[in-house]
């Protein structure tokens, strides 16, 4: 969606958007939330996660398998990590 059918679809919901240019504001907002978005020129903004075929997009692939390391693997060598 682009700024302005976003402004649109929130205000047709009865959600107001506060600021002077509505459309810079959802535009702020939208970057300020840009490890949910991507902004996809031509497009408008879209999911990070969700594939986007008419605009050439792929979202990055999960990682479901990665594993953390146990605590004692973050601390330097010869630290304790009890002291």
């Amino acid at each position: 969606m682009t700024r302005a059918e976003i402004v649109e679809a929130l205000e047709s919901k009865g959600i107001p958007v506060a600021g002077v240019d509505k459309n810079k504001a959802i535009g702020t907002i939208m970057w300020r939330m840009r490890d949910q978005f991507v902004n996809l020129p031509g497009w408008g903004y879209w999911p990070w996660d969700e594939d986007f075929e008419r605009a050439g997009y792929k979202a990055p692939q999960k990682q479901t398998d990665v594993k953390e390391p146990p605590p004692s693997d973050l601390a330097p060598p010869g630290s304790n990590l009890f002291e």
